[in-house]
């Protein structure tokens, strides 16, 4: 029994990397001032790639509790706890790009772990291998290539995390999509589609994830300094299984995005929210059940 509930857990685990807040969190990082947002009508967005030489600091965070049961025949035969935290801080410059796309960055992981506790043990952090170590990343026909820093080859493992984090490297980005090219009103709702959500998650190719009454309500602007950034309500009910996984899970998630109105560019997102969980063991004849809590979040810095 205890080899089915703990590959339960490691399955829990992977939501972490199938959840994973994309665009960086209510980390460490200072969340932009506060300031009452102002009911301002007619506020138009404007959309601009990145040029040469921009750079941006993201601070990502996500975090998932669970309570999870084991059950034979309708009996609760061992029931414990699960925590997991992200922790991602890095940092992009952009070396090349193009009037729809950036195409090459140089990024350096800041700091990149994550940390998993059942029961009521300490988490324990895990470093990426990529923490601390910096990676050139470049579209080429369509696919990504990862150097070392120094231009030289990257392990196995290392270029794969970087390539999975730069997939759409080269491709316009889908995170601002759902903004119109005319103005907004303050209160008005936009319908969001599902490849906005796993743009917003980075969900890795094979997981099936369905989106139900994704919506953004803008909610007027706040200046600060020369910077007028516009906020939106976001609300959705995320139904998603991990590849290969016998695992079935539903998130009802509320929470804010905000973006720089010059540029749509990403400034906080945070979202929070309930998440239920379905797995099972065909051999052991096991049912296994969690109920919990996520929240994810962003900031980002721009230069």
């Amino acid at each position: 029994m205890r080899k089915d509930f703990t590959a339960f857990v490691a399955v829990v685990a992977c939501t972490g990397a199938l959840l994973a807040c994309k665009k960086g969190s209510t980390g460490e990082a200072t969340p932009a001032a506060s300031a009452e947002a102002q009911k301002t009508p007619g506020v138009l967005f404007s959309k601009k790639v990145p040029g040469v030489g921009a750079k941006r600091t993201e601070d990502a965070k996500n975090e998932i509790e669970v309570q999870i049961e084991a059950k034979r025949a309708g009996r609760v035969i061992h029931s414990g706890a699960f925590k997991k935290n992200e922790r991602e801080k890095k940092r992009v410059e952009v070396l090349a790009a193009n009037d729809t796309a950036v195409t090459k960055v140089k990024v350096t992981y800041l700091e990149k772990f994550d940390a998993e506790a059942e029961g009521k043990a300490a988490l324990k952090r895990k470093p990426s291998p990529v923490s601390g170590k910096s990676y050139t990343v470049e579209a080429v026909n369509g696919s990504v290539e990862v150097h070392s820093d120094s231009g030289g080859s990257v392990p196995s493992k290392e270029k794969k995390i970087v390539a999975d984090d730069f997939k759409d490297l080269g491709k316009p980005d889908k995170f601002t999509s759902f903004i119109p090219s005319r103005p907004l009103l303050d209160g008005e709702k936009l319908l969001v589609t599902a490849d906005i959500v796993r743009e917003m998650f980075g969900s890795k190719d094979g997981d099936e994830m369905s989106v139900d009454s994704a919506t953004f309500t803008f909610r007027g602007t706040r200046t600060e300094g020369p910077l007028t950034y516009g906020t939106f309500d976001v609300s959705f009910k995320l139904t998603a299984s991990p590849k290969d996984q016998d695992l079935g899970m539903v998130m009802d998630l509320e929470g804010k995005v905000t973006v720089d109105t010059a540029t749509s560019w990403p400034i906080e997102m945070n979202l929070k929210g309930p998440l239920t969980m379905k797995g099972k063991s065909d051999k052991a004849g096991v049912e296994l059940d969690g109920k919990g809590s996520m929240t994810a979040g962003m900031t980002a810095q721009y230069e």
